[in-house]
């Protein structure tokens, strides 16, 4: 929210000159528009001037501005309140479809594991073959390879 000179200075009970000079000191900033008005932040403003009632004028006005802000921030709790409640939802919902995938996932793992082993049979068979081989390779006599000089020679 954005005040004027003149608001700034019903807002905070000082006099326009007061606020004026608080800007060219630089205390408060402030920027003009194209109208060659100050514009001050609220936030700006109560930095350096608390807010204040007027002790003679009407409480009504603060208490109007009080009841605009809290109706503002009931607002936007109920806002927030549903917001949070929907990714509760949400997250639930989730959490369920999870569950229901990993459910789904190790039930498939089960239809897919193997009930008996097709290859053993194969595999013992292979295993009887090569016993068997093993002594005939070794009974055959292996020559060294001949070296590049008797291949010439004729050694």
């Amino acid at each position: 929210m954005k005040y004027t000179l003149g608001q700034a200075a019903k807002a905070t009970g000082k006099s326009k000159s007061v606020i004026q000079r608080a800007i060219l000191k630089g205390r408060i900033s402030a920027q003009k528009d194209e109208y060659e008005q100050w514009n001050i932040e609220a936030s700006e403003l109560h930095r350096v001037f608390p807010l204040s009632v007027p002790e003679t004028g009407n409480k009504n006005d603060a208490e109007q501005l009080n009841t605009g802000k809290i109706t503002e921030l009931e607002a936007q709790l109920k806002a927030v309140t549903e917001e949070r409640d929907r990714l509760a939802d949400e997250a639930k919902e989730l959490k369920a479809d999870r569950n229901a995938w990993r459910e789904q996932a190790s039930s498939l793992k089960l239809l897919a594991a193997p009930k008996e082993d097709l290859y053993a049979p194969i595999l013992a068979r292979l295993e009887e073959i090569m016993k068997d081989a093993a002594p005939v390779a070794a009974s055959v006599p292996v020559e060294p390879p001949k070296g590049f000089w008797r291949r010439i020679v004729g050694g």
